[in-house]
């Protein structure tokens, strides 16, 4: 790097080197992707975490931790065939005017340790934008690129400009559940929001995400007190929300909602903004959404304009999958439908 500053690297496989100030630096970026909390979430995986630190003057000042994997069957024969890292979320930086800097430190160390460690794929995954360049770009041989947004909600505003931002069919929607005695209400029990998750996807052509993964998932961010399902309640629930919490931002990571809500999905939207402000919060991530026109019109049509109506705002963001070695990659291939055959 440029400069007069001096950086010292650190890599550091199980946890980082200094767990406090590890924390300390997600909180502060609102990232958690990167906190503590996700190791716990990824453990049913068995992977092992990496973190890539670097340090200036005794203190940690940017850092990104990968997941490293690999076959566990014939470790001898497959595993230097299936070695991978993936790395979830942008990189925690100190100071975002570096923050470019600090990424293009991060690559380039990554870069090399992947090479020197003989990998054989790496993939990168934006969670909440890259607004600052905060993203790993990795100077190896690119095998796919998916380009897309992530939407968020400032909350920083005051309610009146949050409420005049919100598209008028979405506020037509919340008065109209409202008016129909729906509320919204905070609950811990996640059977209710995988039950409504269920009847989102039964009307979908994919299949959602393994119920045994957000189960886990949500119930080691509420054991952490780091997480809060929404419930918007007629009678009986109608619409759900996790949201993960880490610093200043809430970001929603699963919903669901009965085949006619009442307009309860927009309510519970609203709720979960107004909630997040009052509780001293100034970003709420809302996840994907679409880039132009093309694509699953489901997702571009559907929940991408959702999203929007919500007067949010898109950050552009990437996943990157890179192939360091395609020899070995094709042996795993091989070797992995050769075991599939002889087990039939």
């Amino acid at each position: 790097m440029s400069g007069t500053l001096s950086i010292e690297e650190r890599i550091c496989a199980n946890a980082p080197s200094n767990e406090m100030a590890w924390t300390a630096l997600a909180i502060a970026c609102g990232n958690v992707r990167q906190s503590l909390i996700y190791d716990r979430v990824q453990s049913p995986y068995r992977q092992t975490p990496v973190f890539f630190e670097l340090w200036s003057g005794g203190e940690l000042v940017a850092g990104i931790r990968g997941f490293r994997s690999e076959a566990r069957r014939l470790r001898p024969l497959l595993a230097p065939l299936s070695r991978s890292m993936a790395f979830h979320g942008e990189c925690l930086v100190k100071d975002s005017d570096s923050g470019p800097a600090m990424a293009e430190a991060l690559s380039q160390m990554i870069a090399k340790y992947l090479v020197d460690k003989r990998f054989v794929r790496a993939r990168v995954s934006g969670a909440f934008g890259a607004p600052h360049g905060l993203i790993l770009r990795l100077d190896l041989p690119v095998a796919q690129t998916k380009t897309y947004a992530n939407a968020w909600i400032d909350l920083s505003r005051d309610e009146e400009d949050l409420l005049k931002a919100v598209h008028e069919k979405h506020r037509a929607e919340i008065r109209k559940a409202a008016r129909r005695g729906l509320r919204v209400e905070e609950v811990t029990d996640v059977e209710v929001l995988l039950k409504l998750m269920r009847a989102t996807y039964a009307s979908q052509d994919k299949d959602g995400p393994s119920e045994a993964f957000v189960r886990h998932c949500v119930r080691t961010f509420l054991d952490a007190g780091a997480g809060q399902i929404f419930v918007a309640v007629k009678d009986v629930p109608v619409a759900a929300a996790f949201l993960s919490l880490c610093g200043a931002t809430a970001a929603y990571e699963f919903g669901g909602h009965a085949a006619d809500s009442d307009g309860g999905g927009q309510l519970l939207l609203w709720e979960a903004c107004l909630r997040s402000k009052h509780a001293g919060r100034t970003r709420l991530t809302l996840g994907q959404v679409a880039i132009g026109e093309e694509g699953d019109p489901k997702f571009v049509n559907g929940i991408s304009r959702f999203k929007r109506r919500f007067g949010s705002a898109d950050d552009p963001t990437q996943d990157v999958s890179w192939l360091l070695s395609p020899p070995k990659a094709r042996a795993f291939e091989l070797f992995s439908r050769m075991g599939q055959a002889w087990t039939r």
